[in-house]
């Protein structure tokens, strides 16, 4: 810095001194009047010397002031300049680096002395140099700002992605472009990370056995799958025009609203409902919906059809179980008095013999007349004490 600022006084003293020769070299001619004037005049002279020399002075600390000012503001212009959160570069229209900020060389990790002069589309990728050539082509052509985004690769660093945006600057032989370099890395990792978040969430609603619908606020289906498409006998297509109103069965239109009210009011829902096919059947299913974090709403049904089928000839099953119980109850209650009066009959069986032999007997020595006497007696005496056993049994 020593070295720099001796020169400039060097120079600076260099035109002063030339500036006080050609003053002097004007000013000689006046010298020899100079006699002639008056003691006044020359007071008056001296006085208009010293104010012009004054004059000169503010000149003089304004043009320095100004000079400071301009520094400044250079110095923050070269500060916004080479600081930038972004790249900044100028290049002619074959191409060639003219003048490029520190942020685009540490961008491209190579020295700014080695990269002016150098082609721009040396850093480019090799796959997106036909981006780059098109550009450039447009720009000149029309004349009109453009942008593209596309991949530089650089020594020691992955190639990376950037939003390379140019404009045509001045005229005919000394147009240029002025290049504007975004890093947009991180934005395209994100894009990417969400194309294979969907396309994961694709093959997994795809391949489900489940029928899938998203919808939005409005109740318009924004997304189904094929599991969806072959439940109710639409295409894809034909659901996506539609809405959840158009796929309820008619029958259970407020149980529809009420499950909708109550996804919408709780975030979530698991109940039964019955939808309309594309024949005018219906399909009962379970239905598993949320409330998406973006305000859709994801509904997963499975069909029961099935499970219902099964239920019905469970319950089916346990009317006839229920059915044979009653009837074996039944029946134990009718076996048992019959059991007796079997019992009873076995045992007549047995005595009637004898009984048989004891009436002719009795005939015998009493008379037919008089033996029917005593066995209608005895008949009745038995009969009301057999009656009033079975009573006591019962």
């Amino acid at each position: 810095m020593a070295d720099s600022s001796d020169t400039w006084d060097g120079v600076e003293s260099g035109q002063l001194g030339e500036l006080r020769a050609r003053a002097e070299a004007r000013q000689a001619p006046d010298d020899r009047e100079v006699s002639s004037l008056s003691h006044d005049e020359a007071r008056k002279l001296i006085h208009e010397l010293n104010t012009h020399q004054i004059e000169l002075q503010m000149q003089n600390e304004e043009l320095r002031r100004a000079q400071a000012e301009l520094s400044e503001s250079r110095d923050r212009f070269v500060d916004l300049y080479d600081l930038a959160p972004v790249g900044y570069a100028t290049v002619n229209l074959k191409g060639m680096i003219c003048e490029l900020n520190l942020t685009l060389a540490e961008m491209l990790g190579a020295a700014r002395s080695k990269l002016v002069g150098a082609p721009l589309s040396r850093v480019v990728l090799d796959e997106d140099q036909d981006a780059f050539y098109f550009l450039r082509r447009e720009i000149i052509h029309t004349g009109a700002p453009a942008n593209v985004e596309l991949r530089l690769q650089t020594r020691g660093r992955e190639p990376f992605w950037v939003n390379l945006s140019a404009s045509l600057v001045g005229e005919e032989d000394g147009a240029q472009l002025r290049v504007v370099f975004s890093d947009i890395t991180d934005r395209k990792q994100a894009e990417d990370a969400v194309r294979a978040s969907e396309q994961r969430f694709r093959t997994i609603t795809e391949s489900s056995g489940d029928a899938i619908f998203v919808a939005n606020i409005q109740g318009e289906y924004v997304y189904v799958n094929e599991a969806a498409s072959e439940l109710l006998g639409y295409s894809a297509d034909e659901l996506m025009k539609m809405t959840i109103a158009d796929i309820s069965a008619e029958e259970v239109d407020a149980n529809d609203r009420d499950s909708f009210q109550a996804l919408m009011a709780e975030g979530r829902i698991f109940t039964e409902l019955d939808l309309r096919k594309k024949d005018g059947s219906t399909v009962a299913v379970d239905i598993n919906a949320v409330v998406l974090p973006n305000g859709l709403m994801h509904a997963s049904c499975r069909d029961i059809t099935a499970r219902k089928a099964m239920e019905a000839q469970l319950a089916q099953a346990d009317r006839l179980s229920s059915m044979g119980t009653l009837a074996a109850g039944i029946a134990h209650e009718i076996n048992n008095p019959l059991t007796y009066v079997l019992y009873n009959l076995q045992s007549l069986a047995q005595d009637l013999p004898g009984l048989i032999t004891a009436v002719a007997l009795l005939t015998n020595d009493l008379g037919p007349e008089r033996c029917r006497q005593l066995l209608g007696a005895a008949a009745e005496r038995v009969s009301a004490q057999r009656f009033s056993e079975l009573l006591e049994c019962a």
